[in-house]
């Protein structure tokens, strides 16, 4: 971040506070095998407490984070450098100046060796200590690092687009069912998020999780599991278990236990997005029909229709509401829902069902009538789906 100016008591507060919530979480995980994490507890204790003004009570935390991540990887982990980093930006507020620069310089000796001088988060580190030495007055020194910083932001901002451009293709090869070659481009996406963006950022989990798909789609199960495992981690860990950016990787490894006939752990992902979904969007949203058909689907491949077709019914009549009774994406549905009825002894109720698919199949209303309800989301297209992910680096 280049200062023109001596920079303001204002303008120091609001850039450290932005900087050090930031920070938090970007590093921390990438080697995550200690059985001691009370340190990534302490973290976001301190981060809110700084940002509420606390300053005292938030270096007291960090700095007993920086004790335990000191114990649980070594004194040369990058993880340590993000703890020195964040207790040098609390220091530099306090006007600690001396022991903020010392941390300053371990930090970032850290993070050079670990992820080497060109990483996002090498320019983080090299932003914190250049605001620092202006504040000192070393101004020389602040142009130098300004310097590094802002060449790191450039070449993250076109990295940023090369992610951009491969993901984008990706998602276009997958649909036209080019496997191969969306393959390729999804493996490069990852290598380019990981590098650039770090072992733990969201764009990262996104390209995870679109290769992933693309090898569930192809049956190599075993090579998309752990993938999309690894993606659900870093999406849990940055915004939560309950947030909606841990659905894609919920879904897919719903998925992926569903193909292999591990229907107990299928079931506990699809159940888990059904709950989630119901609270957040509501009962009949039609997200939470597809969630209710995912079950059902669940149900059915076990044979288990006594389950299964009131989760169809309650599916059918979500999606009905939605776009109407002849809408054609309810036709696939409505024949599986039959097959359960017959084979649950109700063989008037399947024929209803089956005149009312044929019927639509004939020429009942187009799905352009109205808007056509939302696909299950357990039965994406073979295209990954895509979300937009909330960078971990602005």
């Amino acid at each position: 971040m280049t200062i023109a100016r001596r920079v303001t008591q204002r303008f120091i507060q609001t850039t450290l506070t932005m900087t050090l919530v930031i920070f938090c979480g970007v590093l921390a995980g990438a080697e995550d095998t200690s059985k001691d994490t009370a340190w990534m507890e302490l973290d976001s204790h301190a981060a809110a407490l700084y940002g509420s003004g606390h300053y005292a009570e938030a270096a007291a935390l960090t700095e007993d984070a920086l004790r335990r991540a000191v114990k649980a990887f070594g004194p040369n982990h990058v993880n340590v450098a993000k703890y020195q980093h964040n207790l040098a930006r609390i220091y530099a507020f306090q006007h600690r100046y001396a022991e903020g620069e010392l941390l300053y310089r371990s930090a970032l000796e850290m993070v050079e060796r670990a992820l080497g001088p060109d990483h996002v988060q090498t320019g983080m580190v090299l932003e914190g200590y250049a605001e620092l030495e202006r504040i000192l007055g070393n101004t020389a020194n602040a142009e130098a690092l300004e310097a590094r910083a802002r060449s790191i932001r450039a070449t993250q901002a076109s990295q940023l687009e090369l992610w951009g451009r491969l993901s984008n293709r990706v998602e276009v090869l997958s649909g036209q069912g080019n496997y191969a070659d969306a393959m390729k481009l999804a493996k490069d996406a990852s290598r380019v998020a990981e590098k650039v963006f770090g072992p733990n950022d969201p764009r990262l989990a996104q390209s995870l999780s679109d290769l992933s798909e693309l090898y569930r789609v192809q049956g190599n199960f075993a090579q998309a599991e752990p993938l999309q495992q690894r993606a659900l981690t870093i999406r849990q860990r940055l915004f939560g278990s309950d947030d909606p950016h841990v659905v894609q990787s919920l879904q897919g490894l719903a998925h992926l236990y569903a193909a292999q006939k591990k229907y107990a752990d299928a079931k506990a992902l699809y159940d888990r997005l059904l709950s989630m979904d119901e609270t957040a969007l509501g009962k009949n949203d039609p997200t939470v029909g597809g969630d209710l058909s995912n079950l059902a689907e669940l149900y059915a491949a076990q044979d288990q229709c006594a389950n299964a077709e009131p989760l169809y019914r309650r599916a059918l009549a979500i999606f009905e509401s939605a776009s109407g009774p002849t809408d054609s994406n309810l036709a696939g549905m409505m024949e599986r829902d039959a097959v359960c009825l017959r084979k649950l002894g109700k063989p008037q109720e399947a024929q209803a069902m089956e005149t009312r698919v044929k019927q639509i199949r004939s020429g009942g209303s187009p799905a352009s009538a109205g808007q056509p309800p939302a696909p299950p989301r357990g039965k994406p297209a073979p295209s990954p789906q895509r979300t937009q992910e909330k960078p971990g680096i602005p």
